[in-house]
């Protein structure tokens, strides 16, 4: 009798086992799959955009200047061209918060860039070159005709800025024969207007040159034009 009743208490902890096993499988499963769904369904925010490369390399202080001034809704994505051991390091235990997308067939930073533009998720799409957030609300007004009209383009430049990439003013004012340059440091633009005008070129030799071309597509009348001041750093 006791050890009839000893199986029967075995049998019946095996079958719980078994069933918290599958309840505990079925659940996991199904959070995964609506995880996934998720993640891949866009949101009315803002995607921003970090070009990185070995040179001159701060992608650790841009991300946190991002988070610590910039409000939500909103997703970080690194698109990684080349960087150090300790930043690889730092995007690993950020996974989750901050979206990795680097090179796996050799592309170049462009190549790369388009990747995230792709992946992006939000509607308006902000990229940072070489530059941080440095004030509170940093972005709201740069956003603001964007979102009203997808043919827009916020392109902030820079007088001082030392990293930023330098965009002859032909590229944007036209046919106005000017010598002076503007170092480009952000570019806010819906993430429709890459269906209009097309994907950056990846057939130029640096980062700038494809910028200066992409950005001689879209008409003047739709570029609006913001100094930066002490907006970035």
């Amino acid at each position: 009798m006791k050890l009839r009743r000893a199986l029967t208490a075995a049998l019946r902890e095996v079958g719980m086992k078994k069933a918290y096993k599958s309840g505990f499988q079925a659940g996991y499963d199904l959070g995964f799959q609506i995880g996934k769904e998720d993640s891949c369904r866009p949101f009315d925010g803002v995607s921003i955009i970090i070009p990185t490369r070995l040179h001159g390399e701060n992608v650790m202080r841009i991300i946190q200047k991002i988070e610590a001034l910039t409000p939500h809704p909103y997703e970080l994505i690194v698109a990684n061209a080349g960087s150090s051991e300790v930043t690889m390091q730092y995007l690993q235990k950020r996974t989750g918060s901050v979206r990795h997308i680097s090179s796996r067939n050799g592309e170049g930073i462009v190549g790369i860039l388009n990747k995230a533009f792709f992946a992006a998720h939000g509607q308006i799409l902000v990229v940072l070159i070489a530059v941080s957030p440095n004030i509170n609300d940093w972005m709201d007004d740069l956003i603001m005709e964007p979102k009203r009209d997808s043919l827009k383009i916020t392109v902030v430049t820079s007088a001082s800025s030392s990293h930023s990439p330098e965009l002859k003013a032909t590229s944007i004012l036209g046919n106005v024969d000017v010598h002076s340059r503007m170092n480009v440091c952000c570019l806010v633009f819906s993430k429709a207007l890459l269906s209009d005008i097309g994907w950056w070129n990846e057939g130029f030799a640096t980062l700038n040159e494809s910028m200066s071309e992409w950005l001689s597509r879209i008409p003047n009348q739709n570029k609006i034009m913001v100094e930066a001041f002490n907006r970035f750093i």
